[in-house]
């Protein structure tokens, strides 16, 4: 019988048991060795021959020196445990085969590549884990603390519904400073701002912090947020000189256009003013930000940094978690409002704690498309730039209402209308918008559409060839049109997967949403008490936020105060040190 050739000193079954018999005999006392000799010599008389007892004694021999060699090797199974057949076989098999080498399945690359990929979706469940765990509380370490004493109070610049804003500076450096005191939704306004400045700082008016009213706070006080002067125009402001665009080339371009008036010069400006704040709406996209109130108003010019940025956060909503989201509520500018007014369908449940709502974001994301929302009211702002009628309130609520009620939202059906009245203020709007290639005027109709589904997403809009006519732009863009059209085709009318998800319907799918349940109070005449803010996701986030600004603020004070205590030491030591060489007399120790 002749050994097959192996990678280890290998014998058949019955030489193995022979090895391990005389390695184990080596540690026994003859007469259990003679004892055990009588027991198997009618096995080994059976099944071994004389001839193969020497090679087996050879084997063994140089087996036991080997098992000395490689003493400290790892131990492992032996083959009756492991049910691996005959190891002599077993040595003359592919190691995949007898389970020997471990490889990653097709299956598993393709889980693996699942779960990234569901991880790092929009809104971004991992990154949302490293900005609430880490980012979160280092910013929270750094941030300087403010309070209404360290403040000087200007003149009111604005006001609106949810607050007044000021004209302020730092008492200390006397630098300038911006000021709103929120009425409501403050402590959401803080969020969305603390965020953004971890994400994308470039896009929006640069936030330094936020404090309450007085030293005693109590939940609905008033609070005051705080930012660097970016610069006193808006977009708003701007728009309402005839010279628009014109008067915004300096700061966007470091100098006048030496083109002549006309056409191509106002589309080269709206079109840089376009690209700023659509950048800014990505950017708040990609975290799970729905601004809901964007309009020329929110969006101020920073000389400094020669481009708009986005303010006014106070009706956003951080749909990665839940924060300052209501289903059964909508904040928003009828204005620039798209028609279905909620940014995400009034039957989605309450946010769940916050962990499981980021987990479950990227879904509620695909299904509801809520950063379509702000995409209208940039298409409206876009038709704004371009058509001058538009820029009073009253031109801009007469469009809306003809839009919507004799045209059903089409804007080109729209267009065809206008042209026939060939108004040169409206001539002069499509002329701009079909200049530099047309561009203006397609993006405008991707935006300003009825359907969430048909509008186009900010990524997609800043691949508009208009922006970016290389070939991966227009790529990018005809793959987010085919997936638009793929998803009006596969989405039943009904919503009858968003139903199954936010559990909506009556008996048959678990009883009402919250919203429901208020649409049918308040037909029987019975008014819904809001929520309590104790238990809003947003007022538990500022309560822990400024207990950890109090202590901070509290240490403050102390150093403050033994600084001042230990300069009134020194300052009466020097009037003794003065007192004892006679100077007591002078004037400016009295």
């Amino acid at each position: 019988m002749e050994l097959l050739p192996s990678t280890r000193h290998a014998c058949p079954r019955s030489a193995a048991m022979s090895c391990l018999t005389g390695a184990k005999g080596r540690h026994r006392s003859s007469l259990e060795r003679k004892q055990f000799s009588k027991r198997n010599a009618h096995v080994r008389q059976a099944v071994i021959s004389p001839d193969l007892l020497s090679s087996i004694h050879d084997t063994c021999q140089h087996g036991m020196s080997a098992l000395f060699t490689f003493a400290y090797e790892p131990v492992v199974l032996p083959c009756s445990s492991m049910n691996c057949g005959d190891i002599v076989y077993r040595s003359t098999l592919d190691p995949v085969l007898r389970m020997e080498q471990r490889v990653l399945s097709p299956q598993g690359l393709l889980l693996l590549a699942a779960s990234l990929s569901y991880l790092f979706s929009k809104p971004g469940v991992l990154q949302g884990m490293v900005d609430t765990y880490f980012l979160a509380p280092l910013q929270r370490v750094t941030t300087p603390v403010y309070c209404i004493d360290d403040v000087k109070v200007g003149r009111k610049i604005a006001s609106g519904g949810f607050g007044s804003v000021y004209s302020g500076r730092l008492v200390e450096s006397d630098k300038p400073i911006i000021l709103k005191k929120a009425i409501e939704f403050g402590e959401a306004e803080v969020w969305m701002n603390e965020r953004i400045m971890r994400a994308s700082p470039e896009i929006a008016a640069t936030y330094v912090t936020a404090f309450p009213d007085g030293p005693d706070p109590r939940p609905g006080d008033p609070l005051w947020l705080m930012w660097e002067f970016e610069g006193n125009k808006t977009l708003a402001d701007l728009m309402k000189s005839r010279e628009f665009p014109r008067n915004t080339e300096k700061v966007l371009f470091g100098k006048s256009l030496s083109v002549l008036p006309g056409p191509n010069r106002r589309a080269a400006a709206i079109r840089v003013i376009m690209k700023q704040v659509l950048e800014g709406l990505r950017a708040c996209h990609n975290v799970g930000i729905v601004h809901r109130d964007f309009k020329p108003q929110n969006c101020v010019l920073a000389e400094k940094d020669n481009r708009f940025k986005l303010i006014d956060f106070g009706a956003a909503a951080d749909l990665r978690v839940g924060i300052n989201y209501v289903p059964n509520q909508y904040l928003l500018d009828p204005r620039y409002a798209p028609p279905e007014q909620y940014v995400m369908s009034a039957q989605t449940p309450r946010a769940p704690p916050q962990p499981v709502a980021a987990f479950l974001s990227p879904v509620l994301w695909q299904l509801n498309g809520p950063d379509k929302f702000d995409m209208y009211s940039a298409g409206i702002t876009l038709l704004q730039m371009a058509f001058q009628p538009l820029r009073t309130d009253n031109g801009l609520i007469a469009f809306n209402k003809t839009l919507g009620d004799k045209f059903n939202g089409d804007l080109r059906a729209w267009r065809r209308s206008m042209e026939k009245k060939g108004a040169k203020e409206w001539v002069e709007g499509f002329q701009t918008l079909d200049a530099l290639g047309g561009g203006g005027w397609d993006l405008a109709v991707k935006l300003v559409q009825k359907e969430p589904a048909d509008r186009i997403t900010a990524t997609a809009a800043l691949s508009h060839p208009w922006f970016d006519s290389s070939f991966m732009a227009t790529m990018t863009s005809t793959v987010d049109s085919i997936g638009r059209t793929a998803a009006k085709v596969t989405t039943a009318d009904d919503g009858w997967l968003q139903k199954q998800i936010a559990r909506s319907g009556t008996s048959e799918a678990g009883g009402f949403t919250e919203a429901q349940l208020s649409e049918e109070l308040d037909n029987l005449g019975l008014k819904t008490a809001p929520p309590p803010m104790r238990g809003s996701n947003t007022i538990t986030w500022w309560q822990s936020r400024q207990k950890a600004a109090r202590q901070q603020l509290r240490q403050r004070r102390k150093s403050i105060g033994r600084n001042l205590k230990r300069a009134r030491k020194t300052l009466a030591e020097s009037s003794d040190m003065a007192k004892s060489f006679g100077f007591e007399k002078l004037s400016f120790w009295k």
